[in-house]
C-alpha cells in the first residue's frame, strides 16, 4: 500500500501495531499482530487523531464499522473487532496478502506488459460477484441493507497472492442501517469513478456501483483511468456527460464482444445499462464461453508471483509458516519407479500461432497443463516434427482428470463458471456450452442427485450419475431385459473384478454383444433428457477435462439434442410457467444470435410458425394457428427463447 511507514512496535489495546500502511480523510489504517494469537497478521483501521471529537466523522466511521460487520463473503474483506481504546474508535479486518488492484494496473504499465484477457476478466467476475452479494445481503433482521458502495475504484480492491478477490474500503457506502444518510443533491465519491447520477447529487441505487464496476473494466485494459484530467471541475463535467470512447480507440485494448459490453455497462441512463451485478457478470461469463477463455484463483496467484515474486518470501517469514514453492512447475519426486522409457520421454508444444516450445518431462507436462488450464486438442509432439493432440498420448491421459491423491491443494480445480439453475435454466445452459464449443465437465446437483456431464466441443459424450434408476442393470431390470437375481450376480461379480457391468452381463450370458452399444446409448440419452426437467439444482464447470471412460456418442449435434429435449422429453408445465410472464408481449427475432433456427432441426409445422412469429403475441399465435395444438406453440417459442434466438418486447 502506498504512504507505509515503519514505526516501533506498539500497543493498542488488544493488538500491536507494526506498520503504518495508509491514511485517509477519516482513518489510518496500521498493519498489526493480536497479543494473544502474534502468529497472525489483521489490519487496525482507526479514526484520525484529529477527528475523535468530531461525531459527524465518528458516525461515519460506526457506520462503516456496522455496516461491515454485516457482510460476510469471500469477495469482501471480513471485519474481526470493533472498539474503542481511550476514545478512539477502530475496526479490526482481515489482512490481504497482496496488492490493490491499482498498484497491480500500475506495475504492469511500468514493464510494459498487459493483464493478459482471461486474468483480466476472472477479477472482474470475482469483483461483482461480491457487488451482487452486497447489493442483495440482508441484515440481523432478515432485511435487506440495500448497500451500495459508492467509492469502488481500483486502489480499494485487493488482490492476494493466493488469487482472491476482495472488495474494500466502506467508508461511504450507503445502506438501510445507517445513521448518517447523504441527502440528495449532496455528493460523495471519488474523483474519477463516479457515476453521471452521483456526479449530480441524484438519489442512487445499485446500478451507480455498476456504472464504476464498467470503469474499472476499461482500466484494467487500458491501464489508464476513464476521466483521466488534471482539472477536478473538467472531470466532474465530464463524469455528468458519461460521453463513451469510440470504438477505434478501444480496439487497441479490447475486442469488439467486449466493448460491446463495456459500452452497456457505461450507459449514461440507469435504465439502459446491466441492471444488477450478476447481469453484468453473466454478459462477461457468456464472452469467456463464446471465446473459450477459462482461468480461476490459481492461474491468479501464478500470475501475482509472476509480478511480486519476492513477496512470497515475505508472507512466509511473518506467518512464520512454510508456503508453497512457485516454481510448482518442477516435478515432484516420483512415488515409484519410473520406466526408462516415460523418464526419458520429452515434449514439445504447439500453439495457435504455429509456435514450438519445449522440451518438457512427461511429468512436468502433466503439471503445466493442470495449472495453466491448457485444453485438450492442443497439438504435442515427442520429436519436434510429428504433432498430434495431447489427450492421444496415454501417459499424459492423467493431467486432464481430478487428482483426489493430491493433499498439497496445488492442483485442485476451482469451476470456471458455476451458479443456479433458477437463473440459467438446463436448455440455456447446454445451449451456451454448445454454441461455444466448449470441453470439459459440468457438474449438475439437484438435492442428493448429481450427474456429471462430459462435453467434447459443446457436444455430451459421457454422464456419470448417481440416480439409482438411471444406472445401466437398473435401467435393463426397468425394461424386464434382465431380472433381479442375474443383475445381483453380476454386481457381485463386478466387485471382484472391477469390470464394466455390460461386460459381465455378456459374460454370464444375460445381454447379447450387439445390444449393449444400443442400451448404452439409450441410458445416455435417459440421463441427458432427464436434467431438462431440473428447475432447481446449481452447476459448475470445469474447463478442458476430459473422462477415461468409453464414451457413448448420442450420435446428433448438440443443437439437435436440445430441440428434441424441449419438444418431446420436458414436462409442459415448466414451459406454461416461464412463459406465463410473456404470453401477450411481442415476439422480435435477435439480430446477432449464434445459430440460426435452421441448426435446430425445426419440423415443417414448426417452420410455419416461425415463419409468422415476428412482432406477434404467444397468444396471437395459438389464435392465427387454431388447428395446431397450443403445447407445440409453447415448446417452440420456449426452444427459441431459451436458445437465444427471440426476445420479448412491451
Amino acid at each position: 500500500m502506498a504512504n507505509e511507514e515503519y514505526m516501533k512496535p506498539t500497543i493498542f489495546g488488544d493488538y500491536t501495531l507494526i506498520k503504518k500502511i495508509g491514511k485517509g480523510g477519516m482513518a489510518e489504517i496500521f498493519l498489526a499482530t493480536p497479543i494473544r494469537s502474534p502468529q497472525f497478521l489483521v489490519v487496525i483501521k482507526k479514526i484520525n487523531p484529529e477527528l475523535v471529537e468530531d461525531k459527524h466523522y465518528i458516525t461515519m466511521f460506526l457506520d462503516e464499522a456496522r455496516l461491515m460487520s454485516c457482510l460476510m463473503h469471500p469477495n469482501i474483506i471480513q471485519i474481526l473487532d470493533v472498539g474503542e481504546v481511550e476514545g478512539e474508535y477502530y475496526i479490526c479486518m482481515e489482512y490481504v496478502h497482496g496488492k490493490d488492484l491499482l498498484t497491480i494496473i500500475e506495475h504492469c504499465a511500468g514493464a510494459g506488459i498487459r493483464i493478459p484477457e482471461d486474468i483480466a476478466l476472472h477479477i472482474m467476475l470475482e469483483l461483482l460477484e461480491g457487488l451482487d452479494y452486497i447489493h442483495n445481503v440482508k441484515g440481523p433482521d432478515n432485511q435487506e441493507l440495500k448497500v451500495i458502495h459508492r467509492d469502488l475504484s481500483p486502489s480499494n480492491i485487493m488482490i492476494s497472492l493466493d488469487g482472491e478477490v476482495k472488495i474494500g474500503d466502506f467508508g461511504i457506502a450507503k445502506a438501510a442501517l445507517q445513521k448518517n444518510v447523504t441527502r440528495a443533491g449532496y455528493i460523495k465519491g471519488k474523483v474519477g469513478y463516479m457515476s453521471p447520477e452521483q456526479v449530480e447529487g441524484k438519489r442512487l441505487d445499485h446500478r451507480t456501483d455498476v456504472f464504476v464496476a464498467g470503469l474499472v473494466l476499461y482500466e484494467i485494459f487500458t491501464q489508464k483511468m476513464y476521466y483521466n484530467i488534471d482539472n477536478e471541475f473538467e472531470a466532474l463535467k465530464a463524469m455528468r456527460e458519461a460521453k463513451l470512447k469510440s470504438r477505434e480507440e478501444l480496439l487497441q485494448y479490447m475486442s469488439p464482444g467486449l466493448i460491446d459490453i463495456l459500452y452497456k455497462a457505461l450507459k449514461k441512463n440507469p435504465d439502459e445499462r446491466f441492471q444488477s451485478a450478476v447481469e453484468f457478470a453473466s454478459a462477461l461469463m457468456q464472452y469467456m464461453i463464446e471465446n473459450r477463455l477459462s482461468t480461476d484463483a490459481k492461474i491468479l496467484a501464478a500470475f501475482m508471483h509472476s509480478l511480486f515474486p519476492t513477496d512470497e518470501t515475505l508472507l512466509a517469514q511473518i506467518h512464520n509458516v512454510s508456503t508453497k514453492s512457485s516454481a510448482f512447475i518442477h516435478s515432484p519426486p516420483p512415488k515409484k519407479k519410473e520406466s526408462k522409457q516415460r523418464a526419458n520421454l520429452q515434449f514439445y508444444l504447439k500453439d495457435r500461432l504455429g509456435r514450438v516450445v519445449g522440451p518438457f518431462s512427461v511429468e512436468s507436462l502433466i503439471n503445466i497443463i493442470r495449472i495453466y488450464n491448457i485444453p485438450p486438442g492442443t497439438l504435442a509432439s515427442t520429436d519436434n516434427k510429428n504433432f498430434k493432440p495431447l489427450e492421444q498420448f496415454p501417459v499424459l491421459l492423467d493431467a486432464f482428470q481430478e487428482s483426489p491423491e493430491d493433499k498439497t491443494g496445488i492442483f485442485s480445480r476451482n469451476p470456471q463458471y458455476k451458479g443456479y439453475l433458477r437463473e440459467v435454466p438446463v436448455t440455456k445452459l447446454f445451449y451456451r456450452f454448445a454454441s461455444a464449443k466448449v470441453t470439459g465437465k459440468l457438474i449438475l446437483q439437484n438435492g442428493e442427485i448429481r450427474k456429471s456431464v462430459y462435453l467434447r466441443d459443446g457436444v455430451p459424450e459421457h454422464i456419470d450419475t448417481n440416480k439409482r434408476e438411471e444406472l445401466f442393470g437398473e435401467m435393463l431390470l426397468a425394461k424386464k431385459i434382465i431380472t433381479r437375481a442375474s443383475l445381483n450376480i453380476s454386481l457381485k461379480e463386478q466387485e471382484k473384478s472391477h469390470r464394466k457391468i455390460g461386460d459381465i452381463l455378456i459374460e454370464k450370458g444375460y445381454l447379447k454383444p450387439a445390444d449393449l452399444m444400443k442400451f448404452l446409448i439409450e441410458q445416455m440419452r435417459i440421463k441427458y433428457f432427464d436434467l431438462f426437467n431440473w428447475v432447481d439444482g446449481t452447476y459448475e464447470f470445469y474447463a478442458h477435462l476430459i473422462t477415461k471412460n468409453v464414451t457413448n456418442p448420442l450420435g446428433t449435434g448438440a443443437f439437435a439434442l436440445i430441440s428434441e429435449a424441449v419438444r418431446e422429453r420436458m414436462n409442459f408445465s415448466i414451459i406454461e410457467e416461464t412463459l406465463k410472464p410473456y404470453s401477450t408481449r411481442k415476439i422480435v427475432f435477435l439480430n446477432n444470435s449464434v445459430i440460426k433456427p435452421e441448426g435446430l432441426r425445426l419440423t415443417s409445422e414448426e417452420m410455419k410458425i416461425l415463419a409468422e412469429m415476428d412482432k406477434m403475441t404467444l397468444t396471437g399465435l395459438c389464435k392465427k394457428f387454431r388447428l395446431t395444438p397450443d403445447e407445440l406453440i409453447y415448446r417452440l417459442v420456449y426452444l427459441l427463447y431459451q436458445t437465444e434466438l427471440i426476445e420479448f418486447i412491451d
